[in-house]
């Protein structure tokens, strides 16, 4: 009788690891997963820890957090860096030096390219001009007023939520302080961008906004999702999809997301 049970105990182990995904597909505790996001900064989702007004190399946020709980559970491990946005994506594609680069907006190229994970965060699509220029409020009430003007962005940034009509985008800035530059020199009669991440550098000490901008959130624009993008070229990319969609809900449902995002903007209802 105890030959049986110790027969039976051993078969249903042999059982369950033979058809669990984690085994099944090879994906397994202590296996590394490898992160990118983007070097130019996207606080409070991404970004360097600055101590004394110098920048660390590590790399903390919201994403960070979250992305360490949900693997951790798991027992996989992750190493996260920061190139510029473009090369990020474009690694992350290959699947061969990154499997996920992290907050990204949809558009229907990216969800060809990638298996994206559900949506973790939403922020505001935002326009910026320089109060130099503009002494009163610029006069946009509706999405094709945007035609009339020059309008900047980021390199290698998406901007299909922003609810704008069909125009060509000035996307030659690298970063948020070039843009800013542009547009108070005229070269830009207004930028485009998400409101939090603005106000998000003020995690490392830079704030963005008392730079004599004035700002307003883009007419009918809804607050735009973001979401992991995951490499089709990863072995492992449909578990990996799995585990990290299942962690989200789960603490999105727990109230954990929301814990987490109050450690880097506590003001945040």
């Amino acid at each position: 009788m105890k030959l049986v049970s110790y027969s039976l105990i051993l078969s249903c182990l042999i059982f369950m690891a033979v058809t669990s995904p984690v085994f099944a597909e090879g994906l397994k505790k202590g296996d590394t997963i490898h992160v990118c996001g983007d070097g130019a900064g996207w606080p409070p989702y991404t970004f360097f820890r600055h101590e004394k007004g110098e920048k660390t190399k590590e790399i903390i946020g919201y994403d960070i957090e979250l992305l360490n709980s949900i693997f951790k559970k798991h027992g996989i491990k992750a190493i996260f860096e920061m190139p510029p946005w473009n090369r990020c994506v474009k690694l992350a594609e290959m699947g061969s030096k990154y499997q996920i680069a992290l907050s990204a907006a949809y558009s229907k190229e990216r969800d060809t390219k990638y298996l994206m994970t559900r949506d973790y965060y939403r922020i505001s699509p935002y326009y910026f001009y320089s109060r130099n220029k503009y002494q009163k409020d610029i006069d946009i009430t509706v999405k094709e007023d945007f035609l009339q003007y020059k309008v900047c962005g980021l390199y290698g940034y998406n901007y299909m939520g922003f609810n704008l009509p069909l125009m060509k985008i000035d996307r030659g800035a690298k970063n948020f302080d070039l843009v800013i530059k542009k547009t108070h020199k005229g070269r830009c009669d207004l930028f485009i961008a998400r409101y939090e991440i603005l106000v998000g550098f003020a995690q490392i000490g830079v704030d963005y906004l008392e730079r004599d901008l004035g700002y307003a959130p883009i007419p009918g624009a809804a607050l735009e999702k973001f979401f992991m993008l995951i490499s089709r070229n990863y072995k492992h990319a449909s578990l990996l999809k799995k585990i990290i969609d299942e962690g989200i809900t789960e603490m999105e449902k727990s109230g954990k997301l929301k814990e987490i995002f109050q450690t880097y903007v506590p003001t945040s209802k």
